[in-house]
């Protein structure tokens, strides 16, 4: 529920495999991004802060208009602000972005410093901030992650790489938070 209304359920997803969607029970809606239409398959999915995320195997991250996840008005060919009327949407400004990492993106994680994570194959990157004030920095660029292993415990994301079980925090200090195991 990106809304945060009892009445509004919807569900929004990613295949990699063609455009993301949105499913409310009664309407599927793909989400296009402006992006090339052959490369607008993203395989990620996260709320950051009041934007969508999408994360792509072309090592993009797109975030939508603030306050609407199905709108990327802000981008060039980007899908279509929810309407033009400013008495349905007021205040509505379209921010959507396009953020390049330079490598695929493996796992996207909303941290609880308003800090998008960006899991790649390797590097670890933050997107900090949202609409037009965004910035980016790279946490690590030393260990990436393996691919959908990225999820969120009590506002810490955590993921796996080569040398197991890690949080932003073990990363940076070189330290895993699970030990080798021998058979």
């Amino acid at each position: 529920n990106f809304y945060g209304n009892q009445e509004s359920e919807q569900v929004i997803g990613v295949s990699g495999c063609d455009y993301a969607f949105s499913w409310d029970g009664r309407y599927l809606i793909k989400i296009r991004t402006g992006l090339d239409p052959n490369l607008d398959k993203p395989r990620h999915v996260e709320r950051h802060i009041d934007q969508l995320a999408l994360g792509y195997y072309s090592g993009a991250v797109a975030l939508s208009d603030q306050g609407y996840p199905e709108s990327f008005a802000g981008r060039i060919d980007g899908s279509s602000p929810p309407s033009e009327d400013p008495d349905v949407f007021p205040g509505f400004i379209p921010s959507a972005t396009n953020n390049p990492t330079g490598e695929p993106v493996y796992g996207l994680a909303e941290s609880s410093n308003r800090t998008l994570i960006v899991g790649c194959r390797s590097s670890i990157r933050g997107i900090i901030g949202g609409g037009f004030n965004i910035s980016q920095e790279v946490i690590s660029s030393e260990s990436g992650v393996i691919e959908y292993t990225m999820k969120v415990l009590n506002g810490q994301p955590l993921f796996i790489n080569h040398r197991g079980l890690q949080t932003v925090a073990s990363i940076n200090s070189n330290q895993a938070l699970t030990e080798y195991v021998s058979p």
